[in-house]
């Protein structure tokens, strides 16, 4: 527990988000939890299911913007936040699943 880590988020959108997590939680093999600050801040809980040799990963993400201009233009953007976060999440899944591919031997 404790260890920290640094993120930066990018989509199609002219911002970049910046975040650092640290884990708070830890429950070897199956589950743990980081709590989340910067420009979102809250949680995040991976947790991994073995599912027929292979195994199965959960993110549960639960952050909010903590930018002050993000939380003044989300109730008029949001569809288009929404469309920046789905494109970013699919180029995430895109660049994590081959990677993950080969590291399973």
């Amino acid at each position: 527990m404790g260890c920290v880590s640094r993120q930066e988020f990018k989509g199609r959108l002219p911002y970049h988000l910046k975040t650092r997590s640290e884990i708070v939680r830890l429950d070897r093999p199956r589950e743990f939890e980081v709590s989340v600050v910067g420009d979102l801040t809250g949680k995040g809980i991976w947790t991994l299911t073995p599912t027929d040799g292979r195994v199965h990963i959960h993110f549960d993400w639960r952050v909010i913007a903590d930018r002050r201009l993000l939380r003044v233009l989300t109730p008029v953007l949001r569809p288009v936040f929404r469309w920046n976060h789905a494109w970013s999440i699919k180029r995430a899944i895109e660049g994590l699943e081959p990677y993950a591919r080969s590291r399973g031997g």
